[in-house]
């Protein structure tokens, strides 16, 4: 299934640069077959969209609420096993859609700065330990 989501993707890159057009996913279709199947598209886009946004948000509540028993070991997250599904979804939908609302500049930040925030705690970290084990010496 990777090869031929790949080879559809290449494809519809080739075409882009070729004729670049606004919607691409949707335009070539109703440009090369049918009105209609370009708008069939656009809707089926639309609704896996929406259906992969709703599982993503279900996928989140059911993480929040993980517990893990086998007998030997237990695991919970105390926080998220009293608590609804209905009130993690509707916190990260919340969440989401504020994020959706910032302007691309903030937009464009959040990534970097998700991911330089690990890599400082774990550079101080290691300053730390090196300080440390310069003390012991």
């Amino acid at each position: 299934m990777g090869t031929v989501v790949s080879s559809v993707i290449s494809c519809l890159c080739e075409m882009t640069a070729l004729m670049p057009v606004n919607a691409p996913s949707m335009e070539f279709p109703r440009r090369f077959l049918d009105r209609g199947v370009g708008f069939a598209v656009g809707w089926l886009s639309w609704a896996a969209s929406i259906v992969a946004a709703a599982a993503e948000l279900v996928a989140v509540a059911k993480t929040i609420q993980f517990q893990y028993n086998d007998g030997e070991t237990y695991l919970d997250w105390n926080i998220g096993v009293n608590i609804d599904d209905v009130v993690w979804i509707s916190i990260f939908l919340i969440i989401v859609i504020c994020i959706n609302m910032l302007p691309v500049k903030v937009i464009s930040v959040i990534p970097f700065s998700l991911l330089i925030m690990p890599l400082t705690i774990h550079d101080r970290f290691m300053d730390r330990l090196d300080m440390s084990a310069g003390a012991l010496r």
